[in-house]
C-alpha cells in the first residue's frame, strides 16, 4: 500500500484444547503510515464479526446456552433438595412439599418478614419454568408426606441438555439423553460421595 499499511488481528479463545465460539468475534485492525525511515500508528478500528450463517458457529453458541443453563438448574435442584429437607424438619406433621411454591419464603403477615425457618431460597421463586428448564415435583402423598419426586427437564425439545432428578434421597442424579422417569433409575448421580474415606493420622 505504499506509505500505509494495516495489520488485522482477530481473538481466539481456547477451552482444554478446544476452540470455543465467542457470542461475537472481536477483530482489531491497525493503521500504519510511514514517516521517513518509521511507522507510525495512526488509526485502531475495532470491529465485531456475527457469522449467522454459519452452522458450527450456531452450533457452539448453542451448545454454550444448554451449559450455561444446566450449571444453573443443577444449582437450583440443589437448593430444592436442602429447601425440603428445611421444610420436612420444620413441618413433620406435613413432611415434604408438594408444591414448588411452599418452598419459597413467604411474608408474615403480623410482621411482614420472611419466614426463613420454615423455607429456603430458591432463586426460581416457585415457578415450575425457569433458565431453559420445567421443574415438575411429583410423588408426594400422605399424611405426613414421605416421599417426593422432583425434576428438571429442558423446556426446548432440541435441547442437548442434561435431564436432572431428585428424590427424598436427597441425591441428584442425571441424564444426558432418554425419558425424564428413566432419571430416578438410571440416572447417573451427581457429586457422589466416595467409597471410602481416607484415615488421617
Amino acid at each position: 500500500m505504499g506509505d500505509q499499511d494495516e495489520i488485522e488481528l482477530s481473538v481466539h479463545a481456547y477451552k482444554d484444547g478446544q476452540e470455543e465460539n465467542l457470542p461475537v468475534i472481536p477483530r482489531l485492525i491497525f493503521t500504519m503510515k510511514q514517516e521517513k525511515d518509521a511507522w507510525q500508528l495512526t488509526e485502531i478500528t475495532v470491529a465485531g464479526h456475527i457469522p449467522l450463517t454459519d452452522p458450527d458457529y450456531l452450533k457452539g453458541l448453542r451448545k454454550q446456552q444448554d451449559e450455561a443453563n444446566e450449571q444453573m438448574a443443577q444449582m437450583r435442584m440443589n437448593m430444592i433438595v436442602n429447601g425440603q429437607k428445611a421444610y420436612s424438619a420444620a413441618h413433620p406433621e406435613i413432611g415434604y412439599a408438594c408444591a414448588l411454591p411452599s418452598l419459597v419464603p413467604q411474608k408474615t403477615e403480623s410482621t411482614g418478614d420472611e419466614a426463613e425457618a420454615t423455607a429456603s431460597f430458591d432463586p426460581g421463586q416457585g415457578s415450575e419454568q425457569w433458565n431453559g428448564y420445567r421443574f415438575t415435583l411429583t410423588g408426594c402423598g400422605g399424611t405426613p408426606s414421605l416421599k417426593y419426586r422432583l425434576a428438571a427437564v429442558p423446556i426446548d425439545s432440541e435441547s442437548q441438555g442434561k435431564i436432572f432428578c431428585a428424590d427424598e434421597s436427597g441425591k441428584v442424579r442425571f441424564l444426558t439423553s432418554g425419558k425424564p422417569s428413566s432419571c430416578f433409575s438410571s440416572g447417573q448421580e451427581l457429586n457422589p460421595q466416595p467409597a471410602y474415606a481416607p484415615v488421617i493420622e
